[in-house]
């Protein structure tokens, strides 16, 4: 059985414009070894991520991400057995809906929203596989993840 787990954070410092893919590229081989799933967002310091995988090997990345000192504020708004994947083919999926709102692409999110989302995310669990999804979409799905 598949286990998922959904947690948001908030990124302890500033990251540049090459932290984020590096950390992204770095995360994707660490999940792609671990046959680790899933999608991340980002706006305004506020990550927010899905995990899927076998349940072992998913709560030892959470962990690790939770021990992260670039991670503060982590917070798990969801864990449970899946029967099936639902990001499947994606080491880690990402939207930046920083670069999207600096693209003139709104997506229905005000960027200067971020503390606020988050606390609609951690107050709505059952909300946040559904923002993740449709986020997915938007982003397409990779080649190679």
């Amino acid at each position: 059985m598949l286990y998922s787990l959904v947690y948001t954070s908030r990124q302890s410092r500033s990251f540049n414009a090459a932290d984020l893919p590096s950390l992204l590229q770095r995360s994707r081989v660490a999940n792609s070894r671990s046959g680790i799933t899933g999608m991340l967002l980002y706006l305004q310091g506020t990550f927010v991520q899905a995990l899927e995988g076998e349940r072992g090997q998913v709560c030892k990345r959470a962990d690790a991400i939770s021990q992260d000192r670039r991670h503060g504020a982590f917070f798990i708004c969801s864990r449970q057995q899946i029967a099936a994947r639902q990001f499947a083919g994606w080491s880690m999926g990402f939207h930046d809906l920083d670069l999207a709102e600096a693209l003139g692409r709104r997506h229905c999110v005000d960027p200067g929203a971020g503390p606020q989302i988050r606390e609609l995310i951690e107050g709505n669990p059952s909300l946040v596989k559904q923002l993740l999804l449709q986020y997915s979409c938007i982003a397409g799905r990779p080649v190679s993840a």
